[in-house]
């Protein structure tokens, strides 16, 4: 073993290097070297000093480990550890006047929610104007502008505005959208309101280089969708492999490429950026250009690709480590590579220490080193079938045995390839998502020869364009919509396959307890719950299309959920069933329930649940169920839910007075989902059960839009333990009632503000209920004596 581990090192120098690196960056992150930079410096250069004069005596990768812990400690003293993140914890916002240089390009895949323009502002001086403190030394944040108004101009800027630190998830299992910024280098965000120039920039280089990939990429699009611009989803899915857009659309498709572990086909990654150089490898030799030549005209085609497609992080590795491979050959040195993933892998971290504990960073080195280690052993295994029989002299082979072998050989070359490749993603994926794809081995054997069709064909359409040959241009698009169907049905196809993917969570399953309902913090108006009874899933309400895609979705996916048995919709209103296409498309055969009222005779037809309910269900999915007062639903042995409101009496054109109101009970507890209704459900559901206890041990509520709630008979009537409502204290209308503080000071009830509180967790186990503050880690204990067993029942 340690001869082979010898050899590996002495073949591979690179690779050693840049493991070193990595360690050296990991334990500064991980705190191991305190914040001495000036030790580890001192430290770094007498190690650099040893191995240059006793090479022999010291390891190389003992100041790489140095060096490169000293790069991280230097950009955590620039991101993480900087001052101004001090002055703004614990959620405090400063007004300021920050002076620096702005970059008026919006990059493609930055955050904004179609209110606000997202660009970079690199800050030389910043002053807190209420504290009248001057803070020292540069940042880069990200200044948020109104998409109402236009960006001005690059150059250096005087800008007023508020400073915050970027909003931590309120959420379990949703992106930390924080974490990922700080990693970006962004120190904290500038909500704008005015800008004054101070210095226009003369020869604003980078603004023009974004903008002409911007030019580009809407030229590319619109040539690629020629002949075939009707064609919703095949475009957007050419457009997502060619230049990496996504739009609304794009976002539908990337289920079964996610579920079949290919989602790297559908988006621009490394491996578009191999494919694309080996698309033009064989267009080279098919013209008759010489190797060298070649390899000089495909390296700064790679980095032009990566410059057009946005310079994403995957497609900029890629082309650094394509260009290293090439550029060894153009030398007549044989590239080996594990040590060309070496040297892009120190190349970027000499640039930026922080994308390595990114997901994308790992998974693109994690899969090629994998390929590299993996790929050839398995190749050697499977050699005896790919190749002719050793018996059969190759000269009097037939041409059927012949293609049979070359079919063979080209079948073992991409199975042992996407062997590694899975191997080397798995441990990953499972840490990062916990998402285990098992069928991704067969799935990348097809989809990946047909995204190499689609980019091929796509460069073939791009040529007939730039000669301006309309009718073969449209024919090679038609030719492309045949390439991208089949990897759309393809995808489907292996991504409903039985034991294709599956959730992962650690953790023994034994800990869960018996029944979980999370009151999700969505933005205000709208309103989303997950309850879990054992392994029954619902949902009450779903939220918007964006925020069940960013905060719904990945719960369930946290809660290991594979299918949902029903979704309540309360009232149509966007806030609350807006993501319900989205909600079937991932979880098909799942019932769904509506309020009797439900939708509205006075409603527009372009209503989200109009919208729904007129297009077509997927796939042994059951027709949407009308439910109403005096209902019951069985949510799972020993729970259900009684309808408390409302009737087919009760005709009123506010959505919000016709929302569904349900008393849920689960083992001796009673939770009672109010959602948006005010002082007329209110006052009815009293009138109707005069005779029948209303009290519960738990109140989820949110806020009515243009009417009273919460009103204080009602709280007397239903004395609730616990109260968890929405509250948005700078959106008139949507604060939460007086009456709430009143009630809980005098009955002591716990509060739950979920403006500060967050998603809220209410766990019920062995006749205990415990309510869990997501953000803030409040937690409140109901416990309920259980029933005393009788002689009869012994």
């Amino acid at each position: 073993m340690i001869p082979r581990v010898r050899t590996w090192a002495a073949l591979h120098p690179l690779a050693r290097i840049a493991l070193a690196a990595v360690a050296g960056a990991a334990a500064a992150d991980r705190g191991l070297c305190g914040q001495h930079e000036t030790a580890v410096f001192v430290a770094a250069v007498a190690a650099c000093f040893c191995v240059w004069l006793r090479p022999r005596w010291f390891p190389v990768e003992i100041p790489a480990i140095l060096v490169f812990g000293f790069v991280h400690l230097v950009r955590l003293s620039e991101t993480a550890n900087h001052p101004l993140r001090s002055e703004l914890q614990d959620g405090k916002r400063s007004e300021a006047l920050v002076t620096g240089y702005l970059t008026p390009v919006i990059a493609p895949g930055a955050g904004g929610d179609g209110s606000r323009q997202q660009v970079t502002f690199d800050a030389r001086s910043i002053t807190l104007t209420m504290k009248g403190r001057r803070l020292a030394g540069t940042a880069c944040l990200r200044a948020w502008f109104s998409s109402k108004v236009r960006l001005p101009a690059p150059g250096t800027y005087e800008i007023s505005g508020l400073l915050r630190l970027p909003q931590r998830p309120s959420n379990p299992g949703q992106f930390d959208s924080a974490a990922y910024a700080l990693r970006q280098g962004f120190v904290a965000d500038l909500d704008v309101r005015s800008a004054r120039l101070l210095k226009a920039d003369p020869l604003p280089l980078r603004t023009w280089f974004m903008r002409t990939a911007g030019i580009s990429r809407d030229w590319i699009s619109a040539q690629l969708e020629k002949g075939i611009e009707n064609e919703e989803h095949p475009v957007a899915l050419i457009r997502g492999m060619v230049l990496g857009l996504t739009d609304e659309t794009s976002a539908d498709l990337q289920r079964p490429f996610r579920n079949t572990g290919t989602l790297h086909v559908f988006s621009v990654s490394g491996l578009h950026v191999a494919l694309i150089s080996s698309i033009g490898w064989m267009f080279l030799g098919a013209c008759g250009i010489k190797r060298t030549a070649a390899m000089a005209l495909l390296i700064p085609a790679v980095f032009a690709y990566a410059f057009i497609t946005g310079w994403h992080p995957p497609a900029a590795r890629a082309a650094i480590m394509v260009a290293l491979v090439m550029a060894a050959a153009l030398f007549d040195r044989r590239a080996r590579l594990q040590n060309s993933l070496g040297a892009a892998a120190l190349i970027l971290l000499a640039s930026d220490t922080q994308p390595l504990f990114t997901a994308g960073f790992q998974l693109s080195f994690g899969v090629l080193w994998a390929i590299a280690l993996f790929a050839a052993p398995l190749l050697h295994l499977l050699r005896p079938w790919s190749e002719l029989d050793p018996f059969l002299p190759p000269q009097i082979a037939s041409p059927g045995q012949r293609l049979s072998a070359q079919v063979r050989a080209w079948l073992a070359g991409t199975v042992s390839v996407s062997a590694a490749a899975t191997f080397g993603s798995l441990p990953l994926m499972l840490w990062h998502f916990g998402l285990a794809t098992p069928v991704s081995l067969i799935a990348n054997c097809l989809l990946i020869p047909l995204a190499f069709c689609v980019l091929a064909t796509a460069c073939v359409s791009l040529g007939f364009a730039a000669v301006h040959a309309g009718i073969a241009q449209v024919l090679s698009n038609n030719a492309n919509w045949l390439f991208a169907k089949a990897m759309l049905h393809g995808a489907t196809f292996f991504a409903d396959v039985p034991g294709a993917w599956f959730i992962w969570q650690p953790g023994p399953s034994t800990a869960r307890p018996r029944a979980e309902l999370v009151v999700l913090h969505l933005p205000y108006g709208e309103a989303a719950q997950s309850l879990r009874i054992e392994d029954a899933c619902w949902l009450l309400d779903t939220g918007t299309k964006r925020s069940f895609t960013r905060a719904v979705q990945p719960l369930l996916q946290y809660q290991g959920t594979a299918q949902i048995k029903g979704i309540v919709l309360s009232h149509s209103d966007i806030d609350h069933v807006g993501g319900i296409s989205r909600a079937l498309d991932e979880y098909p055969q799942t019932q769904v329930l509506l309020g009797i009222l439900e939708p509205w005779r006075r409603e527009s037809g372009t209503s989200s649940l109009k919208r729904f309910l007129a297009s077509p269900l997927p796939r042994r999915t059951p027709p949407p169920r009308l439910i109403g007062a005096d209902d019951a639903i069985d949510l799972a042995p020993g729970a259900h839910a009684a309808v408390l409101y409302p009737s087919r009496r009760d005709l009123h054109d506010k959505g919000d007075d016709r929302a569904l109101v349900l008393l849920v009970e689960i083992d001796g507890f009673r939770i009672l989902w109010l959602n948006d209704a005010g002082f007329i459900a209110e006052k009815t559901i009293m009138e109707r059960r005069l005779l029948k206890s209303l009290r519960c041990d738990v109140l989820i509520r949110n806020q009515h839009a243009a009417d009273f709630s919460a009103l204080a008979e009602f709280l007397l009537a239903v004395r609730p333990k616990i109260i968890i409502t929405s509250n948005v204290p700078f959106v008139a209308g949507q604060t939460m009632p007086s009456s709430l503080a009143g009630y809980a000071s005098k009955k002591h009830a716990a509060i739950f503000d979920q403006d500060t509180a967050g998603a809220v967790t209410i766990a019920i186990d062995d006749h205990r209920l415990t309510a869990t503050a997501f953000s803030t880690g409040q937690v409140v204990t109901l416990e309920k004596t259980p029933p005393k067993r009788t002689d009869a029942s012994r």
